[in-house]
């Protein structure tokens, strides 16, 4: 992990130098899903993401009611990040669904960081709902792997059981879905990580999973999944002239100290 050691009576000057507060982007997300097994990520300039979907008991569905578990809200989770989601909800490929009430299921994504720049990691997002309470309605958002990142679990809802919709599991619906803004809305902090700096040339590896579903094959209890995110904000290089009143200060400061 790459620290940062500020000298007392520099930070200050080092503020007011003409280096710019980064703003969370995105990194790499999830909005259009083309393949059951393979959904295809959209991602930022100068990175690769790839992802994989696998569930037990077969795969997830990207034909499940011409797209109606589709989120068209526009944002990743709460928020848009610059880069709006997918508003498209009348095709089936517009959302992913976990059908039939599937006892779990996981996406993973995997992002090489070939920028240049740092990236300090933000948030995970993603937007979900249960038609019916069967549904795999439990979730956790994992590290799976890093190059340099803090790996294991980052958030997990409680669990609790099926009918109950005060908890932080998926909303269900009870079979009532009306619209396409229903969704549960949802943005998993990955600052709180121990090193949560994704470093120019790392790789990380996040995890979705969705637990606790009953297995039974009727009724439609599905689980429908949209607009899953990584956000981060890309660090910027020093300019020479910060650079150099940074060293100038730090000359001062030791003359002083003489």
């Amino acid at each position: 992990m790459k620290k940062t050691k500020f000298i007392p009576g520099l930070a200050a000057c080092f503020a007011a130098t003409s280096l710019s507060s980064p703003a969370a982007v995105l990194i790499a997300g999830i909005d259009t899903w083309a393949s059951t097994t393979a959904p295809t990520p959209t991602a930022a300039a100068g990175i690769t993401a790839t992802a994989t979907a696998s569930a037990t008991g077969g795969d997830w569905s990207n034909s499940d009611g011409t797209g109606r578990g589709s989120s068209d809200d526009g944002t990743w989770g709460t928020t848009g990040l610059g880069t709006p989601s997918s508003t498209v909800s009348d095709v089936g490929s517009a959302n992913f669904t976990l059908t039939n009430a599937k006892t779990d299921g996981q996406i993973t994504i995997t992002i090489v960081n070939g920028s240049g720049l740092d990236i300090d990691l933000d948030s995970f997002h993603f937007d979900a709902l249960a038609f019916r309470p069967k549904a795999a309605r439990t979730y956790a958002v994992n590290v799976l792997a890093g190059s340099d990142i803090t790996v294991g679990t980052v958030a997990s809802s409680e669990g609790n059981p099926q009918n109950d919709n005060s908890t932080n599991d998926i909303t269900h619906l009870g079979g009532s879905l009306s619209g396409h803004n229903q969704h549960d809305d949802l943005d998993i902090d990955l600052t709180g990580l121990a090193d949560s700096i994704l470093e120019a040339g790392g790789t990380a590896i996040f995890q979705l999973a969705f637990s606790n579903g009953v297995g039974d094959s009727s009724g439609g209890h599905h689980l429908f999944l949209d607009n899953v995110a990584v956000s981060g904000d890309f660090i910027p290089i020093p300019e020479p002239s910060s650079i150099a009143l940074l060293g100038l200060s730090g000359l001062a400061l030791l003359r002083r100290r003489r």
